[in-house]
């Protein structure tokens, strides 16, 4: 029984001290791009009830808080790919 439970101390012990200083390293958030974070919110404000229709343009035509981007996701649309941005409040 000592003989045991001295053996499963020695396991514990070595464990621990084998183990080291083995923390994760942080990763800085990529930020989202402008198309994508609209997008984002966009299927979470259209849960809601009543669907605030207002705050889904706005979160297409103005900047996404925080962003590194200056711009609104349909002027990133229109100005990085060959889609027209012009149906997208539409739909």
């Amino acid at each position: 029984m000592i003989k045991n439970l001295s053996r499963l101390l020695l396991t514990a012990a070595s464990a621990v001290l084998l183990s080291g200083p083995g923390g994760a390293t942080p990763v800085k958030e990529a930020p989202w791009l402008p198309e994508a974070a609209a997008y984002r919110l966009t299927l979470f404000l259209g849960n809601l009830a009543p669907v605030p229709w207002d705050d889904i343009e706005t979160a297409w035509t103005e900047p996404h808080r925080g962003s590194e981007f200056s711009t609104g996701a349909l002027e990133w649309v229109d100005r990085k790919s060959g889609i027209k941005p012009d149906g997208i409040l539409d739909a």
